[in-house]
This record gives C-alpha cells, structure tokens and sequence, in this order.
C-alpha cells in the first residue's frame, strides 16, 4: 500500500463489537499510517520477525535476482536498514521465496524456501543463524517451488514444532495446491510424512494468505480470473488441524468455511494483493480489491476466527494500490509495510515503506513548560495542554472516543498531594486543555503528573506553593 504525499492518513473502522463463542472482541478503532524514509529492501524479497528487528533476504532489481541480507532496526524511530554480513553457504541470488523465523537448536534462525531466478524455480532449504552470521544448506529435501508460503505450527496432541508449506508454482510453471510438512528437531529440520488427509484441500491459487492461529492453520485467498474455482471470481477461507497419527505420520484435516458479517458487510470476492496483522485474538485482514485490473482499491477486513465473523474497514485518504505488499509485526500494536513501486520494480528508499500503527498515541507532550511559584488553592496562571503525540512525537490526532488526560500532584517525597478543579479532561483532536487546575494542599516542591491509558506519563517543573 502506497501513501501519497506528507503527514498522516487515518484509517476509521466501523467501530462495533464481535461477540464470539469464548469471548467478546473489540475491534480495533483507528489505525495510522507513516511514511518511512530511509528503507531499503528490494520488491518481492522475504522480510521476517527477529523481535524487535526484522531480517530481509533476497528479492530482485532492474538487474534481476538479488542475494542480499538487510537487518532493519524497529527498535529506533525512524527505523533504519543496513547490509548484514554473513558467511557460510549463502543462498543463490532469489526472489519470490518463502522465509520464516524460528528456533532450531536453541539458535534464532530464518529459514528460506525455494524461490526462483530469471531463468528457473529453485528448490532447497537453507537455515542463517542469526547470532552467528552464517548460512547452512539444509539437506532436507525441497521441491523447486516459488511464491509459496510457510509458517511454523504444531501437530496434536504431541505439539510437534512443524513448518508448513502450501501453494505457488513448481518446475514446471505450474500453479499447484501442495502441502508440505517438516518437523524441527534439535539442530535439525526432517520431512514429515503426510499419511491421512480429510476434507478438500484448497484450490492452487497464487492470491492467498496463510497463517497459523490458536491451534489451527489458516488459508485465506481469491480466484481473481474465475479459472480455477468456476466462471466467476470467488474467494476463500480454508482451516487445517494437524494431528499426530505415529511417530512418524501426521493426518490433515481440511475444513471450507465461510464468513459472515453482523452489518451485512461482504467478504471480497477477489484480492490480488493481501497481508495480515493479528491483535488483541483479532485477524486485521489488508487486502487489494479489484473488479479489474485497472479498478482497485485497498481495503481491511477485521475476522474474528472462532465465529469467522468480520467487518470492513472504511479507509480514508488517497492509495497508490500495489500488487505486492508484505506487514511486518515489530510490538504488539505496530507493523512495518512495504509496497512495490511497480515502475521501478524496487521498494525504494523512502515512497513506500510505512508504519501501520493501531494505537497512533504513544506519549503525552506538555505543549508548553510549568513550573514556579503557585498560590495554595489558586488556579494555575497557565493551564496545562497536553498533546497526544505518536512514536515519531507528532500530533496524534486521532484518539479514541472517550480518551482521556489526568492529572495528580506529587511532593518532592513522592507523597500524594491534593488538586482542585478538573483533574480529568477529554482529548479533542489529540489536545486535552485543562481550564481550573490547582494545587491545593500546602506541600514542598510539587510536580503534576499527567497521564493516560496505555500512554507514556509526563510531568511539570516543582511548582513552589505559597499560602494564599
């Protein structure tokens, strides 16, 4: 998804409530998004999750395929990109492959799938450690495959750690449906054998979504052309249980559902760009809708995946829609997103990296400085204004209905000290403007202490009480 332009673009969810079979989920109200300067990651390269950094492999240029490893630093804002140097055998340079993160033998590791060059598919495995820098080519079979994806998840009842492959396109060009299963050991990875399937499995198309979530595996995705689920465009959602048959042989039980929407919303019949963000049990499904190619949109689903309920997103502001999108989850709350600049064929520095963020508040500002001499009980000469501003300290503009600022006084013992007035006010426009505050206690040194749900505090200067 690409934003024009400077500043902020708010998307607004209908805001309303999914009642499920084991609890009451709230969707998310407000997302912001920002852009990122400074990024450099190359269009359909493989970004993964190192909490708190993210790990990009491969991808390709105007020249072609590329082997590069960018580590981008979340952990900083704005975040920053620079060039890893690795040893051991290193992957052929590739795009379109598959990538996750995951602990094999105790180590934090990425681990690629396959992918493909200008001239073939590619196959094989390959495992970077991320302490040590180094590449090891896995000997665990893997058939050339390319705009596949994987996860890792678990068998039941023997939670085996599993990595789970389906989809994308083999040898031969072909758009397959496959499922693969591999095993993580200690300090190795093993095929896994596949001795009993139930239920039809998803139909081999390209457009889909695939992740692991509260025990189950899920497959979201479209027949944009009509070709391969019928004569109409249609979309999708797949559920898939993995169970232990042996110690050796797993089953696969497939399951085809559909979604239902409370507002009498419709789930898109077809999307050709998609990711998906996970919060609070909640699936936040990003997809780009078409009725043509040249007649697209980007629009966000909200899924509640026990009662496969959802609501759509009203998004504000003007899109650059693109076919290739990957989020990246950094916290709990805000998720990296690249977008190819499909006239260059590059994630450029800069145009289209941005920040996702479902609580665009991350601190309170006091817009101008207190402190001083205060007479005890007597309104404060200049009232307190507090800004909500976000993690670039920047206006948040956008706060949910109800926010609010409070305010409670300290002496210099850290003691609690009586205020007058309002104490709590509600954010407007990311502002809370405080109008009779007072200190009306007499006490050495007192600070106001101003804070807000889920928000970083702050505070004034001592503020020196004399009596009245």
């Amino acid at each position: 998804m690409l934003v024009h332009g400077r500043g902020t673009t708010q998307i607004i969810y209908v805001s309303g409530v999914i009642n499920s079979v084991n609890a009451t989920l709230v969707i998310r109200a407000e997302v912001w998004i920002r852009p990122v300067a400074g990024l450099s990651v190359l269009s359909d390269s493989s970004v993964v999750n190192l909490s708190p950094d993210q790990l990009a492999f491969g991808g390709r240029n105007a020249s072609g395929a590329v082997d590069s490893l960018i580590r981008i630093e979340t952990g900083r804002f704005p975040p920053i990109s620079f060039p890893v140097t690795s040893t051991g055998e290193r992957p052929s340079p590739r795009y379109g492959h598959a990538a996750l993160a995951t602990l094999v033998g105790g180590n934090l590791s990425m681990i690629v799938l396959g992918g493909r060059d200008e001239f073939q598919v590619l196959d094989g495995m390959y495992l970077f450690d991320v302490l040590s820098g180094t590449w090891t080519g896995l000997k665990t079979p893997f058939a050339p495959r390319y705009k596949h994806q994987a996860v890792v998840g678990n068998s039941n009842p023997r939670l085996d750690r599993l990595i789970i492959v389906f989809g994308g396109v083999n040898a031969l060009w072909n758009t397959v449906g496959e499922l693969s299963l591999f095993r993580i050991l200690s300090g190795r990875i093993e095929t896994c054998n596949i001795g009993q399937v139930s239920g039809k499995a998803p139909p081999p198309v390209l457009n889909f979504i695939l992740t692991w979530f509260q025990g189950k595996c899920y497959v979201l995705g479209s027949d944009p052309s009509g070709s391969v689920l019928g004569s109409a465009p249609s979309s999708f959602i797949y559920t898939m249980i993995i169970s232990n048959l042996d110690n050796t042989q797993y089953s696969v039980a497939w399951n085809r559902t559909g979604a239902s929407s409370s507002d009498s919303e419709v789930w898109p019949s077809r999307f050709f760009a998609n990711s998906l963000m996970i919060i609070d049990c909640m699936m936040y499904v990003l997809v780009t809708t078409a009725n043509s190619s040249s007649n697209a949109m980007s629009t966000m689903f909200a899924l509640d995946p026990i009662n496969l309920e959802f609501r759509k997103a009203n998004i504000n502001g003007a899109y650059s829609v693109s076919e290739s999108l990957n989020i990246i989850s950094f916290d709990s709350s805000n998720f990296l997103v690249f977008s190819t600049n499909m006239s260059s064929g590059e994630w450029t520095l800069g145009s289209v990296a941005h920040i996702i963020s479902f609580t665009p508040g991350n601190s309170l500002n006091l817009v101008e400085p207190l402190g001083g001499v205060v007479p005890v009980g007597a309104s404060l000469d200049m009232q307190p204004v507090i800004e909500v501003v976000d993690i670039f300290n920047d206006l948040a503009m956008y706060q949910r209905t109800g926010t609010t600022v409070s305010a409670y006084g300290l002496d210099s013992f850290d003691q609690n000290v009586i205020l007058g007035g309002s104490t709590t006010v509600l954010v407007s426009n990311g502002i809370a403007y405080f109008s009779d505050l007072s200190i009306d206690q007499n006490a050495s040194l007192v600070r106001i202490v101003f804070t807000s749900n889920g928000l970083v505090p702050v505070e004034t200067a001592p503020f020196v009480v004399v009596a009245g």
